[in-house]
Formats: structure tokens, sequence, C-alpha cells
């Protein structure tokens, strides 16, 4: 099914940095899928091979972007990507002696490498052997499929069908072994970007679309794993206030339809949680007497507490009607509390004469 195809476009990037990356890879879907409903399963494999290749040219790209010595130990047993590394990192001294912009890495440059020799560079990762053998299979039985040697190897769509499944699962593969690599690239970014004065943009948005997300050629699953980053770890930066900031740009640049249902149940709850709210300034608390999650009303006499009960809350609701299982990572952390600022917005002024006086006494 073209659907199943589709899921390779949760491990591209949602952002390219030049018009040419995004429309080979426009131009190579458009083949595959013009292949595959005109029954030319043959063609239509070659097709998403080339897909599968520029996901791997644009893996290698992110992580030679974010831990480059880890993939450079393992470039020695290249020619052509050695050779394209070197030179980007030379031009890239000259324009810095310069104190010029330089160019980007260009994923392409990798393809003048043997395929086979490629794919084996996510060692630098911490794929297996089991994992590299099938990524050179992969290639092999592409370069099969492409000479004219008389077989038909899909003559029937079921065939196709499993082989796309297969480099799913390998792609899969690769993407899980990427994840520590994102959360370092996360962590790096919010810290190197917690001044606002000194970035390349203005705006939040602007600053996590290109230096983050565009740079790095980040994709939809990558930024489930960025949604996750626990910011807590980075409450002692000096530009913690602005580091928030950029971690909710991350969350609203790119949201998932998939998510969008629960979100808004997850901020009915939060809305009807402060609606029961019971406003008691003589004793400066409030009590919220409709709390999913909880039998009895509860009381909060500082507005921390009230903050983590709704942010409880609204993981709560998410949880119980995720599309996933509640066992895996989902973006939570920055959405939750987007979520209750969105509502407490709204009672700011019930807010500090019920709770404010208690902080100043203390």
């Amino acid at each position: 099914m073209i659907e199943d195809a589709q899921r390779i476009f949760d491990y591209l990037p949602v952002e390219y940095k030049t018009q040419i990356e995004s429309g080979y890879v426009d131009f190579l879907w458009d083949a595959f899928t013009t292949t595959y409903e005109n029954q030319k399963y043959q063609f239509a494999y070659i097709a998403y091979h080339m897909l599968f290749m520029c996901f791997v040219y644009f893996q290698l790209t992110k992580i030679y972007l974010n831990i480059p010595e880890d993939i450079k130990k393992v470039l020695i047993f290249t020619g052509k990507a050695q050779s394209a590394v070197d030179n980007y990192e030379q031009k890239l001294k000259e324009a810095e002696a310069k104190k010029q912009t330089a160019s980007h890495f260009d994923p392409f440059s990798l393809s003048g490498e043997n395929e086979r020799t490629i794919v084996g560079l996510f060692v630098s990762i911490g794929c297996d052997r089991n994992t590299i053998k099938r990524l050179r299979d992969l290639v092999d039985e592409r370069n099969s499929v492409a000479h004219s040697n008389g077989n038909i190897n899909f003559s029937v769509q079921s065939s196709l069908d499993e082989k796309i499944d297969e480099i799913i699962d390998c792609i899969d593969h690769i993407h899980q072994n990427t994840l520590s690599t994102i959360i370092d690239c996360v962590k790096r970014f919010l810290v190197e970007s917690s001044n606002p004065e000194e970035n390349e943009y203005s705006l939040a948005e602007d600053q996590v679309r290109e230096i983050f997300i565009r740079k790095n050629y980040l994709s939809t699953l990558d930024l489930i794993q960025a949604r996750n980053f626990p910011i807590e770890e980075l409450e002692n930066e000096e530009g913690y206030l602005y580091i928030l900031e950029l971690a909710r740009s991350i969350s609203v640049l790119y949201s998932l339809p998939e998510y969008d249902h629960v979100w808004n149940l997850a901020l009915t709850a939060v809305q009807c949680a402060m609606e029961s709210a019971i406003w008691e300034k003589s004793s400066h608390s409030v009590t919220l007497t409709d709390v999913p999650g909880e039998s009895e009303p509860k009381t909060f006499k500082s507005f921390a507490e009230l903050e983590e009960c709704l942010v409880d809350c609204a993981k709560l609701v998410f949880h119980t009607n995720s599309p996933h299982s509640p066992e895996e990572e989902f973006p939570l952390a920055f959405e939750a509390n987007s979520v209750v600022d969105q509502v407490l917005n709204g009672y700011d002024e019930q807010i500090a004469d019920a709770l404010s006086d208690l902080s100043n006494e203390g």
C-alpha cells in the first residue's frame, strides 16, 4: 500500500536547506507512486530505493553535524566520502578565516561513495553487523534489479510491499540508534541559543526552524524525541526563561495531526478543572473540585502546586487517550505546560488575589 510506503517521510527531513533537495525527494516520490499505481513494481522499487538512499545521506549528514568525531573515525575506510568531508571542512576554515558564512554541507556529496561502503558508516552510531548486512543486501538487490538481466523481481504488488516493509524496518533501526544523538543536538541548541541577542534570528520560532530543524535535517520522529527532552536539566542555565520559549516553539512549529484531538481533550480537562475552582482569599488558597484522576477536591496554597497538578492532569488525559502505547515516549513536557499556560492566562487576577499574598508573607 502506498500509505505504508509513505512512512518513509516520518524519517526524512521536515525542512530542506535547498529547493534542489526537496525537489529531488518530491520527484522520486512521484516516480514511485506513478509506477506503483500503474503496476510497474520493478521500477517503483528502484524509485523507492533511491528515496531510501536519500534517507541514508541525510541521516549520515545529521550524524556528522552532531557527532563529527565519531563518524570521522570510520570515514578512513572510504574514499570519496572522506574527500567530501575534507573539502567541506577546508572551505569552512577558509570562510571562518575571512569571517564569511560558510556554505552548508551537501548530503548528496556522499553519493559519490560506493553504496555498500556508505551504509557501513552507520557503525558509528552502534548499528550491529546484522543491520549493516541487511543494508548492503538491499543495495545488492537494487543493483540486480537495475540491470537488464531478463528478470522481473517484483511482478506483483505483494512482493514490493514486503520489500518496502523491510526497508522501513532497516530505517527505523537506524533511527533508534540515532536517538541519543538527537538528545545531544537538542541540548546543545537550547544552550547555545539561550541568549536571543546573540542569535542568528530574533524570533524564537525562526531560530528553531532555521538553526535547529533545517540545519540538522531533523525529521518528524526526531522532533517527537526533541519534545521529550527533560527541560528541567537546564534550569540552572542563565537564559533558562528563553530556553523555555525555544522549547515551546519546537512543540508549536510542527504539530502532529494524530495528537490534535488528544491535546484538545487535555485542554478541555484543564479548563474544566479551573472552572471548578473555589477561591479563598482569606486562607490564600484555591480548591479544585473537579480534577481528572482525583476522587477528592484538591486545595493549593501556592501557584507552583496548582500548576504542577494541572500539568499532571494534562499528561493523564493525554496518556489515557493517546493513539499509541502509554509505555512509549511521546511529546508531553513542553505541550503539557503550554496547555496549562494557555488556560491559566485567563485567571491571572484571581490567582494573584488568592495566592500572591502567601508568597509575599513568606
